[in-house]
């Protein structure tokens, strides 16, 4: 599988994220397919862009549970 489709991969991994027994699954699963993607040629700015766009995604949902 080429470089992007695993980056896509770890970006859904990453996207569906929860607090919980899944959430740690999924975690491991984008770190997998992050290293893949690494080995098939990802370079590390593509990679540090997808793991930046899943912190930012998980603070705004943890400002949101804290705004209720």
């Amino acid at each position: 599988m080429p470089a992007e489709q695993w980056i896509e991969q770890a970006r859904e991994h990453l996207g569906s994220l929860t607090p919980d027994l899944q959430g740690q699954v999924l975690r491991q699963q984008a770190a997998l397919a992050l290293m893949q993607a690494e080995r098939d040629g990802a370079a590390s700015e593509q990679l540090e862009i997808v793991l930046q766009g899943c912190v930012l995604l998980q603070l705004q949902q943890a400002v949101k549970a804290l705004g209720r």
